[in-house]
């Protein structure tokens, strides 16, 4: 008796990880910034630029000015874990789209560094804010 629950428990398991994983980041994401929305200002540091391999994101550590906003353009191309990314720290949880590019603004931030990762943890990336 016990072997139909186990196999109906692994059933949904396997249900919520493949139909479920989607749907967790996307309501939990926030939509990145389309380029008609970006705003340059004087206090506005250019773009810089993430590619986003499925294996890495390259440069995985980026130099910002502190006490100025920015925009990471994180620039796909075929996704693979990498295709999530988010950091806590930033407040940011991002759904990533494939072969285009992928803006999210950063408010200005303190020296210090930041860290952003994919949705499993496995690749990462900084942010080192300096005066």
């Amino acid at each position: 008796m016990a072997k139909p629950l186990i196999l109906v428990a692994m059933l949904v398991f396997m249900g919520f990880l493949v139909f479920g994983k989607g749907m967790i980041y996307q309501e939990g994401s926030k939509v990145s910034a389309e380029p008609k929305d970006i705003q340059f200002t004087k206090t506005t540091n250019d773009i810089q630029e993430i590619v986003v391999k499925p294996t890495e994101y390259s440069p995985n550590n980026i130099l910002l000015k502190a006490g100025t906003p920015s925009i990471l353009n994180f620039k796909t191309e075929k996704l693979g874990c990498t295709g999530i990314v988010l950091s806590e720290e930033l407040g940011f949880n991002v759904t990533l789209k494939e072969n285009t590019n992928n803006y999210v603004n950063i408010k200005a931030l303190e020296p210090g560094t930041y860290h952003y990762s994919c949705g499993m943890g496995m690749f990462k990336g900084t942010l080192t804010v300096t005066n």
